[in-house]
């Protein structure tokens, strides 16, 4: 079994290269993870990426995505488009 922080980085890489939203479910039947540790997991993400960070954790529908944080959009927008 992998420690807890090793879990939690491959989850966050998964998450990165996806790109897209990711289903708990598949997450935790691959990577051999209980619902407790997937708990776990999410919460520490959500900390990790919250507040003034420019990632954002969202969590709907049982499943994971990143996303920018809304209070950059602006300038977010301004250099992209």
């Amino acid at each position: 079994m992998k420690n807890l922080e090793k879990l939690t980085n491959i989850i966050e890489a998964i998450l990165l290269v996806s790109g897209e939203q990711v289903a708990i479910s598949d997450i935790a039947e691959k990577l051999e993870v209980s619902d407790k540790e997937m708990k776990e997991i999410i919460d520490i993400l959500k900390q990790k990426y919250s507040g003034s960070c420019g990632i954002n954790l969202i969590s709907f529908n049982k499943k994971l995505q990143f996303c920018s944080n809304p209070a950059y959009a602006d300038d977010v927008s301004a250099v992209l488009n």
